[in-house]
């Protein structure tokens, strides 16, 4: 589909958009102008020498959140500082909105103004296919709503394991008990339910801020229906995979941040807020890029930042009266502490900054790695399969209806699997998102940066087939992030190690098998396997170093624990150790990374960073 979009056929459609998508447009033009009026929008060269109660570094899923929560009542001042622009880039050859059309985030990986274009490390173990031996891109999002704003928007909590062992590792208060008041408040499953889902609403929210559905289908659910039957009948657990009141094998429909056939992502959500009047007291700042924090007491307190004009170029100083909160991500926030002098001692010397204090912020890095299964043919494929859909019919059909192929991402199942049995708290080993078309060994990012023969990008099928993408759930490997000079601007050395374990690997070779079963049992039985040369245990290890793909889940660079562990970077309140007023609120915090995408573990940890932030301030929220 995608590069499709640029031919000059689309040039001369007329579209016709449904109320539905014109009081949506309109709610959004007019969320940024009562925006402006109340001085919430503004530009990175307006807050010279300016002060505010907090300070959040980074909109994306988390600092959107954060940003909200602490300014809905209207009683503290709050700067939401993002690097990036405020740009709504269209879809080629369409009036789409690139960032609300849920199948539009194919046009954002990859861009500059929307993607922080990282590139991994050298890889020793896999990426063995790639034009730079070992090297894949990293997707950062860059602008409002970070990541979760280019994201593939599936909503996965994780598994109840992988939170009871953040818990047992030092993080106190963080047990899947602890969270799920916060996943709860964070979503609302309504749309889902209207949708068919069966929820327990013990376990779910239904008046939370994120919008959570099954997605409209661009396809028969013939075919995810056979799936979903299929691993019933291999021992899963069918149902609602966000209840975590049980474990074991379990699978069920993809569920998603995206309303009314528009991504529910984290500025979106935001906006809808400003609509209506929520967040009096908040300043959003784009095109600031921060470059230091502002350090008092030998580099014991924070109280405030430097940050880089990208516009101007000019560095400019701003002040927090409570705190400075890092919600930069899994890259961005480990990097700014190791700007500030706060950091592993020998890596930051090396570089000639001045190490205040030394923490091993930028270790621990986690990720997950997606092996393909593909198949081809077979009668239910062949019947109700997809091949995707001409781009002027898809764009219309979105355009008037808000459904089909536009309308949602590919992956219509999420399932786990205790097949290895490697986790001795009893987790899941592995997930599994079937994909009911081919897809190739990157396709997230439109360019797997292959050498010449390799399998190109390929974002629907030439033919009927069906994907079956596995990761393994908790990996053993652990990476780091380090800078790369004492330059802001330069990119940081990412290197996740993927596979350094040698368990990892075992566990993606019995995640291949465990795919190769499901595809050849109940309705699929007729298939081909794209791979029938793969067989033996070394094939199995072969195919995985040459056929893997970025899961872009990155966690655990400033790692939460107990303060006298010396692996953690931040105390289970989030506070950065032997550094006063100074929080880490996102991703980075995980102590292991979850068994699933990990977008809805970040909105939980800034819902759950957010009330702890109130309860330290009482005398302000009260």
């Amino acid at each position: 589909f995608g590069s499709e979009c640029l031919s000059a056929d689309l040039q001369p459609l007329q579209f016709h958009p449904p109320a539905g998508m014109i009081r949506n447009q309109a709610l959004a033009a007019l969320s940024r102008a009562a925006a402006l009026r109340r001085g919430i929008f503004t530009a990175a060269s307006s807050l010279r020498g300016r002060e505010f109660d907090f300070i959040i570094v980074g909109a994306g899923s988390a600092g959107c959140r954060i940003a909200h929560r602490l300014t809905e009542e209207g009683k503290a001042t709050v700067l939401l500082l993002e690097a990036g622009l405020d740009s709504d880039p269209q879809i080629p050859g369409t009036d789409l909105s690139a960032k609300r059309t849920p199948n539009g985030h194919l046009f954002l990986h990859r861009a500059s103004e929307t993607d922080w274009n990282y590139r991994t490390a050298p890889q020793r173990h896999v990426f063995q296919d790639r034009r730079e031996l070992g090297v894949s891109p990293y997707a950062r999002g860059k602008g409002p709503g970070g990541s979760g704003a280019i994201n593939f928007m599936m909503w996965v909590r994780g598994a109840r394991q992988d939170f009871d062992t953040w818990a047992r590792l030092g993080a106190e208060g963080w047990s899947y008990d602890d969270c799920l008041p916060h996943f709860k408040r964070a979503e609302d499953v309504s749309e889902a339910v209207q949708n068919g889902l069966a929820v327990d609403g013990q376990q779910r929210g239904m008046d939370g801020v994120t919008k959570i559905s099954l997605g409209r289908q661009y396809h028969t659910d013939t075919v995810v229906d056979g799936l979903l039957a299929g691993m019933r009948a291999a021992g899963f657990r069918t149902g609602d995979y966000n209840d975590l009141s049980y474990s074991g094998d379990w699978a069920g429909r993809m569920q998603y941040s995206i309303h009314n056939g528009e991504r529910s992502s984290p500025d979106l959500v935001l906006r809808r807020r400003l609509a209506s009047g929520v967040a009096e007291g908040l300043t959003f700042a784009t095109g600031g890029q921060a470059t230091k924090l502002l350090l008092t007491g030998e580099g014991r307190s924070a109280r405030g930042l430097q940050l880089l004009d990208t516009a101007t170029g000019e560095t400019i100083d701003v002040h927090a009266k409570r705190e400075v909160i890092l919600s930069g991500g899994v890259i961005g926030s480990p990097q700014l502490l190791m700007l500030s002098g706060i950091g592993p001692r020998d890596h930051l010397e090396s570089l000639g900054i001045t190490c205040g204090t030394n923490l091993p912020v930028g270790q621990n890095l986690s990720d997950h790695l997606f092996l393909h299964y593909r198949v081809v043919g077979g009668s239910l494929l062949e019947e109700h399969g997809f091949c995707g859909p001409p781009p002027a019919e898809a764009v219309g059909q979105y355009t008037r209806h808000r459904s089909g192929f536009m309308s949602k991402v590919f992956g219509d199942v999420s399932a786990f699997s205790t097949v290895a049995g490697t986790r001795v708290d009893g987790g899941p080993d592995i997930q599994i998102i079937p994909f009911p078309l081919l897809l190739d060994s990157d396709v997230w990012s439109q360019s797997c940066d292959a050498r010449p023969g390799a399998p190109g990008v390929v974002a629907a099928s030439p033919a009927p087939g069906m994907t079956l993408c596995s990761s393994v759930a908790q990996p053993k490997s652990r990476g780091h992030v380090l800078l790369r000079s004492s330059n802001p601007i330069d990119a940081p050395i990412i290197d996740q190690r993927f596979c350094e374990d040698p368990s990892d690997l075992e566990v993606h070779v019995a995640a291949f098998r465990k795919c190769k079963e499901l595809c050849a049992a109940g309705l699929f039985s007729d298939t081909t396997p794209l791979h029938p040369e793969v067989k033996t245990e070394e094939d199995i290890r072969e195919y995985v170093r040459a056929n893997t793909m970025h899961g872009w889940h990155g966690s655990g660079t400033c790692r939460m624990g107990q303060p006298d562990d010396p692996a953690v970077v931040v105390d289970p309140s989030l506070r950065v150790r032997e550094v006063d007023g100074l929080r880490v609120c996102d991703a980075s915090i995980f102590p292991v990374v979850t068994s699933g995408n990990t977008n809805a573990p970040t909105v939980m940890v800034a819902e759950k960073g957010a009330d702890i932030i109130k309860r330290d301030h009482a005398d302000l929220f009260a």
